[in-house]
């Protein structure tokens, strides 16, 4: 199974829509989540561009103003959708997979980076994991570190750290390890800030 979690930072922007369409094609891809899509609308035409052959069920959550929205995408060749719940911080889709004739949860979270609605973003991770009776993949922009390791400053675990361990370890979620890279994110200033947000 082959899946795209990415924060894009704007969707509209140029050569976006050839190069997702040459992931969803190249990689034969069975689902895809994009984070900070900074769009509220998607005409038909949108689509068009990225899934001509209309392989995929579409679904979204609009941007606030110029930041923000999630753009989910399933293969409907490899998934039956069974539902969709769309929550404040996030898209769960429940789909049966053709193949191995098994139901699975895929979510694509995200929450932006200032301080408000932390802790309501993790209420809401929470209910998910819960409530989730499938096997998960939970992946996206979760914007909260959660070692100091994830940063290449001084950085003090606070109680969003705290909450979000918690979570990962009642639920037995398993954080991907990073290939590649240490970081995920720098200010690109002259001395940067580097840090390794949570993104699987």
């Amino acid at each position: 199974m082959i899946g795209i979690l990415w924060n894009c930072r704007g969707v509209s922007k140029k050569g976006m829509a050839g190069m997702l369409k040459e992931l969803l094609s190249d990689y034969d891809v069975d689902f895809i989540g994009l984070q900070e899509t900074m769009r509220k609308h998607y005409p038909d035409s949108f689509f068009r561009k990225i899934d001509y052959g209309k392989k995929f069920a579409w679904h979204w959550i609009p941007s606030k103003g110029k930041s923000g929205g999630i753009l989910c995408g399933i293969n409907i060749d490899r998934f039956e959708v069974i539902s969709i719940m769309e929550g404040s911080f996030s898209i769960h889709v429940v789909v049966k997979d053709k193949k191995e004739k098994k139901t699975l949860s895929i979510v694509t979270v995200y929450r932006p980076a200032h301080e408000e609605n932390r802790e309501l973003f993790l209420s809401e991770l929470s209910q998910i994991c819960s409530s989730c009776k499938s096997p998960l993949i939970l992946g996206g922009d979760f914007n909260i570190l959660r070692f100091s390791s994830d940063k290449n400053k001084n950085f003090s675990e606070n109680k969003a750290t705290d909450l979000l361990n918690w979570i990962m370890n009642t639920f037995e979620l398993r954080d991907l390890p990073l290939l590649g890279g240490k970081y995920t994110w720098s200010n690109n200033q002259q001395n940067p800030t580097l840090e390794n947000w949570i993104e699987s």
